[in-house]
């Protein structure tokens, strides 16, 4: 399906530039020494938070240099006992660099304050990194962070901070995440724990993602697959969401004290995950206990012979038990999303031969059943959709409790 990315409406501060002028005054420009780095990662195993894969590239939102500060909110599921954060300018979808260098004049970290709608810390934020180059779309790495120095608890709600230059014409890689972000001249504020930049849902910049290790005893999931596995949608003004947290593979960690990590992509076909995509290494050595195939609405809607799609799905189930040979592959089956009488007889084919659990899949969950309208078998269920293509928040909660029966089924424990 198209990917629900909107352009970004607000540019403008919530600080005025009077109180921006005092904060600049009255603050270091770069706001705090980092903590030391951790001579490695912590116990456990590994697990990674994204804060959304980028689907399309911005290639000139501002009319001058870029000289911003964004803050993206977080939570985790379960505590960390270390982590370190990457970021890069990357498009994801198309696993592609985006051209250019950006200037990076930190990155700190801390707890959000009350109000979840403002990107203020509850305290003095910690400052991760020291100033660093982004060159045509490698990742840049922070040091490991214990925990002693920054706890990252679960159910805590997390900003991260950045402070990001550019000059003018440098394009961006955007997600359909949310964000604050200020362009008022702010990269050096980055660390002020007052509330910097305008609420923006439905864009933030750059693909970034936490790495952290947790428990041996968490269960980890990894999510591949299309929009319906992301928080998005195309009327975000409208139907608003709380960033990555709201999707229901976070709903699922949330739940179960488990850790989902995503590589599922607005705008994804079942083709943008061959062997040979980038996107199967982003978590390097993260091993999954779950792997989730939602990714063939596109290839459907598009018209694709579902004998191909098949052969899609083939491939990447294949290629995911030849990464990660001891998870448990689950695969979902397409729901309807307004599409034509054509479409949706390819997609019953296609469920059909899904709920077989072909391709020695270890469940499948039946999301159509589960998110069909009774009344209309064209639609989604009435109170679960956003636009009639994507999840709300209570779609994405009804879906989280599908895989956690699911999982609970396959896995007693």
């Amino acid at each position: 399906m198209l990917s629900h990315l909107q352009p970004l409406r607000h540019l403008s501060v919530v600080l005025t530039a009077a109180l921006l002028l005092a904060l600049a005054a009255c603050t270091p420009v770069h706001q705090g020494a980092p903590v030391d780095p951790a001579p490695g990662p912590g116990s456990g195993q590994l697990a990674d938070y994204s804060f959304g894969h980028t689907a399309v590239v911005a290639e000139h939102f501002t009319d001058g240099p870029l000289n911003a500060v964004q803050r993206l909110p977080f939570t985790l599921a379960a505590d960390a006992t270390s982590f370190r954060v990457h970021l890069r300018n990357w498009n994801y979808l198309t696993d592609q660099p985006v051209p250019g260098t950006l200037e990076l004049s930190g990155l700190w970290i801390g707890a959000q304050g009350a109000e979840k709608d403002v990107a203020a810390f509850a305290d003095e934020p910690t400052r991760i990194t020291r100033e660093a180059t982004l060159s045509d779309g490698e990742t840049f790495t922070t040091p490991w962070i214990a925990d002693d120095d920054v706890a990252l608890t679960a159910g805590r709600p997390m900003l991260l901070s950045m402070g990001l230059r550019a000059d003018h014409g440098i394009a961006l890689s955007a997600t359909g995440g949310v964000s604050w972000i200020d362009t008022f001249g702010a990269s050096e504020l980055g660390g002020v724990p007052e509330a910097i930049g305008d609420l923006n849902v439905g864009t933030a910049f750059l693909d970034v993602w936490i790495e952290y290790t947790t428990a041996p005893t968490t269960p980890v999931l990894f999510t591949i697959g299309h929009s319906l596995n992301t928080p998005g949608n195309v009327h975000p003004d409208l139907q608003p969401h709380d960033g990555e947290v709201t999707s229901w593979p976070q709903q699922w960690a949330l739940s179960s004290g488990g850790a989902a990590a995503t590589l599922a992509v607005p705008g994804a076909w079942t083709t943008s995950f061959g062997p040979d995509s980038l996107k199967w290494r982003t978590y390097g050595d993260a091993t999954p206990d779950y792997v989730t195939f939602w990714a063939s609405s596109s290839d459907l809607d598009s018209g694709r012979p579902v004998a191909d799609v098949q052969l899609s799905m083939q491939v990447l189930v294949a290629h995911a038990r030849s990464l990660w040979p001891q998870a448990r592959v689950i695969a979902f089956t397409e729901p309807p999303r307004g599409s034509d009488a054509k479409t949706d007889a390819a997609r019953a084919e296609y469920n059909r031969w899904l709920r077989t659990k072909p391709l020695e899949l270890d469940a499948v969950v039946d999301a159509d059943r589960i998110l069909v309208d009774p009344a209309d078998p064209h639609s989604l269920r009435p109170g679960i959709t956003a636009d009639g293509s994507h999840l709300n928040p209570a779609g994405h909660r009804l879906v989280a409790g599908m895989l956690r029966a699911t999982i609970a089924a396959l896995d007693p424990r």
